[in-house]
């Protein structure tokens, strides 16, 4: 639903921020680096149109 309203970038934002919250009070638990959320879709649907054959 965030992503169908436009909410999409804020609540990354969001999610960013707490990953670094995170990552900062326990870098230990994350070998890989700082986390990152994920990407946001390009394009979402309820029911996807079929690709044509």
């Amino acid at each position: 639903m965030v992503v169908h309203r436009g909410d999409g970038p804020a609540v990354q934002r969001q999610r960013a921020a707490g990953l670094a919250a995170t990552y900062a009070r326990h870098p230990e638990r994350y070998g890989a680096g700082p986390p990152q959320p994920p990407a946001l879709p390009d394009r979402v649907a309820i029911s996807p149109p079929e690709d044509p054959p």
